[in-house]
């Protein structure tokens, strides 16, 4: 699955009996697009009589319920900085983590609609 356009990571894991390998792709790209690029290189591949590769579904109950990500807008633009926030000094990567863990994650958490597992 190397080579695969826009992907910029791969996990998998193993266990008796069945592997599962989880691609991971830029910002932005379109789900179509990344399923059509693994299914082409999944045709390409030799595997043992019996392996049948598949797809997992586009949306399944083990999928992404939500994404979200901080920015540093005086360093990364994207179409949802202000000038405002642009204004504002960069900070650093462990500052930003820390706001995720400590101030967003426990807002989502105390959010009524946000599941509690």
């Amino acid at each position: 699955m190397n080579g695969v356009p826009r992907q910029i990571a791969i996990r998998s894991t193993s266990i008796a009996g069945l592997s599962v390998v989880t691609l991971i792709f830029e910002d932005g790209t379109d789900s179509y697009f990344a399923r059509q690029q693994v299914l082409e290189r999944l045709g390409q591949i030799d595997l043992p009589n019996g392996v049948i590769p598949t797809l997992g579904p586009l949306a399944s109950p083990v999928g992404e319920i939500m994404r979200f990500r901080l920015v540093n807008c005086a360093q990364t633009r994207v179409p949802e900085c202000t000038p405002e926030d642009t204004a504002i000094p960069p900070r650093a990567l462990s500052e930003l983590k820390d706001i995720e863990e400590w101030v967003v994650e426990r807002e989502l958490l105390a959010t009524l609609a946000w599941p509690t597992w």
